[in-house]
């Protein structure tokens, strides 16, 4: 297995949030907020003990994720700074393979929407 690469990609990993918003709450406020910066494909956010306070955003393209990060770096969101990164470090792409396992198998249970 190769080292996992600390380039840019985009995918925003957003931490130091609220976790005491609901979720949905959380994305859709997360969607208006950085929506200006381009098209946002998806936004993961989970309240697990593992990825609460997190979300991931994934943009179209690595333009509109470094602007975002760069637009919103210690923005106070509910009361707390966002610290952003593009970077994709093991830990975050292991965060988002997990939540995404964990969709799939509630939407397949027909526990969540598709």
């Amino acid at each position: 297995m190769s080292a996992p690469s600390n380039q840019p990609n985009t995918t925003l990993y957003l931490k130091n949030l609220n976790d005491k918003v609901n979720k949905e709450e959380l994305k859709t406020q997360l969607y208006a907020l950085f929506t200006t910066y381009g098209k946002i494909i998806d936004i993961i956010a989970s309240k697990s003990q593992k990825m609460r306070g997190q979300a991931f955003l994934v943009f179209t393209d690595l333009a509109s994720a470094t602007s975002a990060m760069r637009a919103c770096e210690g923005m106070v969101f509910y009361d707390k700074p966002m610290v952003s990164t593009t970077e994709t470090r093991r830990d975050m792409v292991d965060a988002k393979q997990i939540i995404s396992r964990s969709i799939s198998t509630m939407r397949k249970r027909n526990l969540m929407p598709p």
